[in-house]
């Protein structure tokens, strides 16, 4: 990835907005819908990494590994594969 694809993706996420009417913004409901998606599929909900196209990226833990989700619009769940990290980790 090239240094100005790094700072676009790392730039996605801090344009993430609760509440703000743009394609990355996400509301309350968005979020709340997230998480009880997110918890229905086995994981504890944590904070949300960012929002895009009405998809909502939140971090999950399941059985002590931290992995980062996708919650699509219509409340499909894809978390990785692979762990993100450990629960303690930050």
């Amino acid at each position: 990835m090239t240094a100005a694809g790094l700072l676009l993706a790392a730039a996605s996420g801090v344009a993430a907005q609760p509440g703000a009417a743009t394609v990355n913004g996400y509301t309350p409901a968005q979020r709340a819908f997230a998480e009880t998606a997110v918890k229905a599929a086995g994981y504890v909900p944590g904070a949300v990494a960012y929002a895009q196209g009405g998809a909502v990226f939140i971090y999950g833990v399941k059985g002590g590994d931290k992995f980062l989700i996708t919650v699509t619009p219509d409340g499909q769940v894809h978390a990785g594969t692979r762990p993100y990290g450990k629960a303690t980790d930050r």
